[in-house]
């Protein structure tokens, strides 16, 4: 059926507003922008916020004023996947030689399966995309205490070297970002030092 005549649906012919119909045109189009502007702004405001939260949530699972992301490689992210994580100590991370090491994992790792899994390496200094292979094993004694991992090397780790935290483990089943966070022990300091923290991540995979 043909749409019924109207100057506005009709190829080749304008229609131009006049007087009160003209001006609310103008205004509707103010409208739209002012409106458009805000939406904007307000997505700007919302996403900023979540990334102070996801800030605030970071600095917390450091020692409260400052949080040192260190780097890790980690073979799967999908959840319950058993997964080979390669966890990075560059040169100049340790700001200090340290003869023990403590190592806090979260809540949702086992630290007792951890300690039977557990392997530190000598590596080469990683670039920021290449794949980290293991040099040579070191020898280290590891005991868990009250859910940490404390960590002997039989020699002190130097802050010029580049060692790496093997580990086989099973990814937890929550989904987001789980830390490990890393404290260096010598005995001038009876209190741990707060090193730097690992985020592990997992996600949920769909076919």
């Amino acid at each position: 059926m043909p749409r019924p005549f109207t100057p506005r649906n009709q190829p080749g012919i304008r229609t131009r507003l006049r007087g009160p119909g003209r001006l609310w045109a103008g205004c509707r189009r103010a409208l739209s922008v002012a409106l458009a502007a805000l939406l904007l702004a307000g997505g700007a405001a919302a996403a900023q916020a979540r990334v102070s939260s996801a800030a605030d949530r970071l600095r917390a699972w450091g020692d409260g004023q400052r949080l040192e992301l260190l780097p890790l490689r980690q073979s799967s992210r999908e959840v319950l996947a058993r997964s080979q994580v390669m966890l990075l100590i560059r040169p100049h991370d340790l700001p200090r030689a340290y003869g023990e090491l403590l190592l806090t994992p979260p809540p949702t790792l086992d630290a007792r399966v951890l300690s039977r899994q557990l392997h530190l390496c000598r590596i080469e200094t990683p670039g920021r995309r290449r794949t980290v292979r293991c040099l040579e094993r070191l020898p280290l004694v590891v005991e868990v205490r009250r859910e940490q991992l404390l960590l002997r090397p039989q020699r002190p780790l130097e802050p010029d070297g580049a060692y790496g935290l093997e580990l086989l483990l099973r990814n937890p089943l929550q989904q987001g970002f789980h830390p490990l966070r890393l404290f260096g022990l010598t005995p001038e300091r009876p209190e741990p030092t707060y090193v730097g923290t690992w985020l592990l991540q997992t996600d949920v995979v769909t076919d």
